[in-house]
């Protein structure tokens, strides 16, 4: 429903709840601004760290890392850097200090991911490392991915690429895997465009990535403080979902994940990091196993649950090329 149609209640609510949401941004976007304003506007970069040393680096995405001097910038002073990882630490309802708590996973006001870490986990009480993971905002046709030669080191390139589009077409449990910044959102969004138009889509991220340019019925669930990715998906699966693409398995998760595909759950999309296709059901048998529910499943067990479950595996290199694709035959 467009905001034109609401009602004058609830055209006023909204009001109120976005008046008490900007409020609580407010004090992040400032101190975001404030460091790293002038870098967030930078175009094709995929990340901003800032080891200590007042250098702020950018990668660019090509690969390529590049240094900016911010030793005449006040704002890198070690209170105006706390302050920004306090108020990261508040947007989530979360604590960071250098005693208890000196690691911090959070998001910036726009969503995007920022890892802070301080002393004694760095090297003294001076030094605060962070780092904003910037998210993929663009999206390819799959033809683009041929084009470019993504398949091309496998020997069997037309067979994978047939593959993997009547594989999504039809159904498929499909798994994208590899490095980090190596690719495999953009990927997984480039071959939604196999899923059939008249299906339903939910989608589970932290970050919102996933794009959805050919379908209409869908809904975005989004997990951070208080909600898992766990939470999300037992939520989906009473939404009436013909698909559910989880942005990426990383942890205990894995294995209400695991539980989803032995329930008949068929055209799941998610993404991990691991080096190969075996590496990968070897993860998803290790993110499973630290799942309490788990604990009296042998892991040989998970794996060849997760090897009966999952139709095919892409993986891709730091190159961003396909250099494994992995088709269950059995």
């Amino acid at each position: 429903m467009t905001e034109d149609r609401l009602s004058a209640e609830d055209k006023k609510f909204l009001e109120v709840e976005r008046a008490l949401k900007e409020a609580a941004l407010n004090p992040l976007r400032h101190a975001t601004e404030e460091l790293f304003g002038d870098f967030l506007k930078m175009e094709n970069i995929t990340e901003i760290c800032y080891n200590g040393d007042k250098v702020v680096w950018v990668l660019k995405n090509n690969g390529e890392w590049q240094p900016f001097d911010v030793r005449d910038k006040k704002a890198f002073s070690l209170s105006r850097l706390m302050h920004f990882a306090r108020c990261c630490a508040s947007f989530k309802k979360k604590t960071i200090d250098n005693y208890e708590n000196p690691i911090l996973s959070s998001n910036l006001a726009n969503g995007e991911r920022v890892q802070i870490v301080l002393s004694p986990v760095t090297v003294n009480d001076e030094t605060i490392s962070i780092s904003i993971r910037i998210p993929s905002k663009t999206t390819y046709p799959h033809s683009f991915f041929e084009e470019q030669g993504f398949y091309n080191l496998l020997d069997n390139k037309e067979q994978a690429i047939s593959a993997i589009k009547d594989g999504i077409a039809i159904g498929k449990n499909v798994i994208v895997c590899g490095g980090t910044g190596s690719g495999k959102t953009t990927y997984i969004k480039s071959i939604m465009e196999f899923i059939p138009k008249e299906e339903r889509i939910i989608s589970i991220e932290d970050t919102e990535e996933i794009v959805f340019k050919h379908h209409k019925n869908y809904t975005q669930l989004f997990f951070g403080g208080n909600i898992t990715s766990a939470d999300c998906l037992k939520s989906c699966l009473r939404m009436r979902p013909d698909r559910i693409i989880l942005g990426e398995l990383r942890s205990s998760e894995a294995y209400d994940f695991y539980n989803v595909l032995c329930s008949g759950h068929k055209g799941t999309l998610t993404t991990l990091h691991a080096g190969s296709s075996e590496e990968a059901f070897i993860r998803l048998a290790n993110m499973s196993s630290s799942n309490s529910a788990a604990r009296n499943i042998k892991f040989e067990s998970l794996i060849e649950g997760f090897k009966d479950l999952i139709d095919m595996i892409v993986h891709i290199n730091h190159h961003k090329q396909c250099d494994e694709f992995y088709i269950k035959h059995r």
